[in-house]
């Protein structure tokens, strides 16, 4: 039977339907299903770094109590005392001691993620504690974190059961010394591993039947699980032998792994390079393959159902196709391939007709957009640009709302960046970075220097009040986690070369020329210049702005003081800037001022 052309446009595309949807579901279900078992994998290779980089974090954070409790007096007297055994005059050993006793208490519920803290005398003996049990009845002469300390090295012991606890902990030490720089004994503290990865390792999530835990890397001793609080003492190495051969810094997959119950497990590892800790994340593997499983059924359930749709959809257009499908196609083709020029001679009533019509409008308005297109695409990156500067200032301005004493500080702290950014300019200072593209970023992106106070609890950012050692060391923090909240950004985001200066503003803006400053300590020209000229424009309007704490200075007063810190504080040829357009930073001052007092009055 010989076939119309109706029927021959059927079978045809139907034919070419189902073998390409056939092959394109095929394709597509081994594709996602590797994908599924590869974005596991990824996730678990992150979860495992995020917390071996937490754990390890943490430790360190706590050698800086230890370090501190290192420098007391009066514990560096009593150290000097049995050193030398003698004590200074007019100071007899048992008020030195009944003094260390009561720090060394003191400190014990100040810092409750420790256990216990001791003192120990050169010779290992532990003369001064926080649990009075062990003065005199502990010698740690052979112990390797004695040992390492009294070589003047803070030290991180490897996880050991502790005898006076009765749990896993890790040992926190420095080393003391006397008026002669003199090592005479070690203060360390006892750090229970419960209260550094206790509740680190409970905040990983993975899927249903995914959980995490923590292995010492030179025992083999379970030191936490998420999940099995009773398996904590567990010889890893003898269920597992291949942990034992893991290298620092080792990371990898095991499929073939089976749990110690037996079950199939999908396992990522990683090995801390400088604890020598393990941290494994585990998932079942029947977990996955149902995932899998759900995928390609999926997939092959949406194929089926569109082959089915398209072939009824085709079936009832080709019946009232005709010749002139083909003048229409033909038409249609060579639009595609760029022949706008082309005409459709084709005068139907019909659906054809309309299709044609349609055509037709189509290819008139793509001539007028060609026409256009370069006008469009001029005006689209201006909208971009007034986006992206009104989208930073609304950021800026609500991390701005959160102080109640700041007022405009974002947009006077940029107006004065500004105004001493022009004025090096204008003396040849720096023209080397402060080219025309840098220097709009930076007064684009100065209102995000303080975009870290998100993460600064309300009740401190609005204190009115003098800040606690605790509340400054918070409040402190604002610097890193802005500059860590633009990289985040600049990471996941395209196009955002323009927050390479906000990242130094939000960064740096508090390190001193001197030094001293934070979060890093840089100085000189070690800070970057963006954050320099930022250290002189925040200062300033910190100084003449009223605050809850304080009252406003005056211009005299807030000049004076910021010429006595150059040099010490600032950057000399930024203050020279600074002073250079003093008249223009007075001026804007007092605009500031004026629109303040017209918003109040309203």
């Amino acid at each position: 039977m010989k076939l119309n052309l109706q029927n021959k446009l059927l079978f045809s595309i139907l034919s070419a339907l189902l073998l390409f949807m056939g092959t394109s579901a095929f394709i597509l279900s081994h594709f996602i299903t590797d994908r599924i078992e590869n974005n596991i994998i990824s996730m678990l290779h992150a979860e495992n770094r995020i917390l071996a980089k937490n754990l390890h974090n943490t430790v360190l954070g706590y050698t800086s109590t230890i370090r501190a409790m290192a420098s007391i007096p009066n514990l560096i007297t009593f150290a000097e005392f049995e050193s030398s055994k003698t004590a200074s005059a007019g100071i007899t050993k048992d008020e030195v001691f009944h003094q260390v006793q009561d720090l060394l208490r003191k400190l014990s519920k100040n810092y409750p993620f420790f256990s216990q803290f001791n003192f120990a005398s050169a010779d290992g003996q532990v003369v001064a504690s926080s649990n009075e049990k062990s003065i005199g009845n502990v010698n740690i002469s052979d112990r390797d974190y004695f040992k390492e300390t009294m070589q003047g090295k803070e030290c991180i012991s490897p996880p050991l059961v502790s005898k006076s606890i009765g749990e896993k902990s890790v040992i926190v030490a420095a080393p003391v010394l006397n008026s002669s720089y003199k090592i005479c004994g070690i203060v360390y503290g006892i750090l229970p591993c419960r209260s550094i990865i206790s509740d680190t390792i409970k905040n990983i999530k993975m899927l249903e039947t995914g959980y995490a835990y923590i292995v010492d890397g030179s025992s083999g001793l379970m030191l936490a699980h998420d999940v099995y609080d009773k398996v904590q003492t567990m010889d890893m190495f003898h269920f597992q032998p291949w942990m034992r051969t893991l290298a620092a810094g080792d990371t990898g997959l095991k499929t073939d792994y089976r749990d110690s119950q037996g079950n199939r497990r999908l396992v990522v590892y990683y090995k801390e390079a400088i604890s020598g800790w393990i941290a494994v994340s585990c998932i079942a593997m029947e977990e996955i393959e149902a995932q899998e499983a759900f995928a390609r059924n999926l997939i092959l359930a949406l194929t089926i159902g569109s082959a089915a749709l398209v072939a009824l959809i085709l079936i009832i257009i080709t019946r009232s196709v005709t010749r002139d499908i083909l003048t229409t196609n033909q038409f249609a083709q060579a639009v595609a391939s760029g022949e706008l020029g082309r005409t459709l001679d084709m005068h139907r009533d019909d659906e054809i007709g309309a299709l044609g019509d349609a055509i037709r409008r189509m290819v008139d308005s793509l001539r007028r957009m060609m026409r256009i297109s370069a006008e469009q695409a001029q005006e689209r990156e201006l909208n971009l640009t007034i986006m992206r500067d009104s989208l930073m200032l609304t950021l800026a301005d609500l991390i701005e709302s959160r102080d109640l004493s700041t007022g405009q500080h974002i947009r006077k702290t940029a107006g004065y960046v500004r105004i001493i950014i022009e004025q090096l300019q204008r003396e040849g200072l720096f023209l080397d970075i402060l080219t025309e593209d840098y220097v709009e970023s930076v007064i684009r992106s100065a209102p995000l220097h303080d975009i870290g106070k998100i993460n600064v609890p309300d009740a401190i950012l609005n204190k009115p009040g003098k800040l606690t050692d605790e509340e400054f060391a918070i409040m402190k923090t604002h610097t890193s986690v802005g500059g860590r909240i633009i990289d985040h950004i600049i990471s996941t985001m395209p196009d955002t070369a323009y927050l390479a200066a906000a990242k130094d503003l939000a960064t740096y803006h508090h390190e001193r020329w001197s030094g001293g400053g934070y979060p890093e300590g840089l100085s000189g020209e070690d800070i970057p210049l963006v954050a320099r000229i930022m250290a002189v424009a925040d200062v300033f309007d910190a100084l003449v702005s009223t605050r809850a704490y304080k009252k406003g200075f005056s211009l005299e007063k807030a000049f004076a003081i910021i010429q006595e810190e150059s040099g010490s504080h600032f950057d000399p040829r930024v203050v020279a800037a600074f002073f250079a357009a003093k008249d223009e930073i007075i001026r804007t001052k007092e605009e500031f001022d004026n629109d303040e007092s017209g918003d109040a009055m309203e």
